[in-house]
């Protein structure tokens, strides 16, 4: 691309790198995203769970 199609003067293999470094931070966010969500149905599961072992002993209590 030269600079009268709208590219840059940098080199390809430059503009490359910095697309995969870019992408790569892009999938470890995502990883930490979904990690983080993971975490959340998690926590919803033991709420779940903690409520109803406290109902299981009121009926048997």
């Amino acid at each position: 691309m030269s600079m009268a199609d709208g590219g840059t003067s940098e080199p390809i293999s430059s503009s490359r790198s910095e697309l995969f470094e870019i992408v790569e931070n892009a999938l470890l966010i995502a990883d930490q995203l979904e990690l983080h969500m993971a975490a959340i149905h998690l926590q919803s599961a033991l709420h779940v769970l903690a409520l109803s072992l406290d109902d299981a002993s009121e009926s048997n209590g």
